[in-house]
């Protein structure tokens, strides 16, 4: 009887290790598969925000080439309708 009792402990201890095993596993699953999505989405918005910042740079440039005397002193502030001391070029 008390054999009966030891091995059917082993049996539930056992079950019960592989089932916290299988959960460890589904949780890890579930971590790498949200990971792999949001690496996905953040190298998509990394090349995005590579070509913004080479538009603008390009913008700028073209703009102290149309407008060299400006981009040299800067815009005058009496006609600038937002703060001019960030401006573009």
């Amino acid at each position: 009887m008390q054999r009966d009792l030891l091995a059917a402990g082993q049996r539930i201890k056992a079950h019960a290790t592989k089932t916290a095993h299988d959960l460890q596993t589904e949780v890890l699953r579930g971590l790498e598969a949200f990971a792999r999505g949001n690496f996905a989405r953040f190298r998509s918005l990394e090349s995005v925000q590579a070509d913004l910042n080479t538009r603008v740079a390009g913008i700028a440039n073209k703009g102290r080439q149309v407008f060299p005397r400006a981009s040299a002193i800067g815009p005058d502030p009496r006609h600038c309708t937002v703060d001019c001391t960030y401006a573009a070029f």
